[in-house]
Parts: C-alpha cells; structure tokens; sequence
C-alpha cells in the first residue's frame, strides 16, 4: 500500500515525514541502531524541549499530590 493514499489505519505521509524518516534511516544505517532506537529519543526530547518551562517547579509535595491518584490506563489499540 502507498503511503501517499491514507487510510483509516494509515496516516498519509507528508513531504516532511517523508524527509525525517529518510533521515531518521541514514543515522541507522551510519552508527547501526534501528529506526525505533532513533525516533523514540529523539520525540522525547523535542517533546522534553517543549515541555519544560524553567520559571515553574514543583516541590516533592506537589508531585506527590498531582500523581496520588493517578492509575495506568490500557493500552488501547495494540495487539
């Protein structure tokens, strides 16, 4: 299937993913490691660049109060 068309199940790529996934696989191929080795450190980072404000901390008690009642949810949609 192309992946230029889309589906339901498949997300149309655009120019931009198309580029980051080319070089996404030249740095695998360069040092060895596999796609998802790469990509997942590299989202959570931009997301960890994104995220961090430097003028907002928490004490230890903030967190602990902000994560007393959270529960893991399901994974949905994994097989």
């Amino acid at each position: 299937m192309s992946s230029t068309k889309g589906t339901m199940l498949v997300k149309k790529l655009s120019e931009v993913d198309t580029t980051i996934i080319t070089r996404v696989g030249e740095r695998t191929t360069k040092k060895g490691d596999k796609m998802g080795q790469i990509a997942l450190p590299w989202i959570g980072q931009k997301r960890l660049d994104e995220s961090i404000v430097p003028e907002v901390t928490l004490t230890p008690e903030e967190v602990a109060y902000l994560k007393e009642p959270y529960v893991p949810k399901p994974i949905v949609g994994h097989f």
